[in-house]
């Protein structure tokens, strides 16, 4: 018989990431502000080579053309890039501690659910350091996991953006994105 909290053998063979994603689900405000933050940084990559070479290409024609809307474009792009970062980090940092913060609640009730005789049979040293150093590296792995995304997300964009698209298929591409 199966008491409440306890894992069932489905759950066990289900893989860590998995069980991870799931604990990240618990918190979607969170989860997806993260993840559009690391959106807005890859769409902010892809699109500031593209305003460097326009920039450059308007130094170099005979035209000479008005550089400062480029310029302006240039910063809001940087600007852009800062908060994607800030919100990505931020939010990231604040979903890892909420699910850390849920595991150690799940691993303190079902150390609480066992009777004295099965407390006194575990080492607690060894439970308390394994759980410690296992909360840590999820802590530590669940921002990993979204700045992956955005390594990711900025590759797949990167290889859809030729550096030597025009403006007009340039935002076709964006918008694919």
């Amino acid at each position: 018989m199966r008491g409440k909290g306890q894992t069932t053998s489905t759950d066990a063979r289900s893989g860590w990431l998995r069980r991870l994603s799931r604990a990240c689900w618990r918190y979607p405000r969170n989860l997806m502000l993260a993840l559009a933050g690391t959106l807005v940084v890859s769409l902010v990559g892809i699109s500031i080579p593209l305003i460097q070479r326009a920039i450059v290409d308007n130094l170099t024609s005979s035209t000479q053309a008005a550089i400062w809307p480029l310029a302006v474009a240039l910063l809001v792009a940087a600007a852009a890039n800062f908060a994607g970062l800030y919100v990505r980090r931020y939010r990231g940092g604040q979903l890892s501690l909420d699910v850390q913060h849920d595991l150690r609640t799940r691993l303190f009730s079902a150390l609480s659910r066992l009777d004295g005789t099965r407390q006194d049979e575990l080492h607690t040293g060894q439970i308390v350091s394994r759980s410690i150093s296992d909360l840590s590296m999820i802590q530590s792995l669940t921002p990993a996991g979204v700045s992956t995304m955005s390594g990711v997300s900025h590759k797949r964009g990167g290889d859809r953006f030729p550096h030597g698209t025009n403006g007009r298929t340039g935002a076709r591409q964006v918008a694919y994105l």
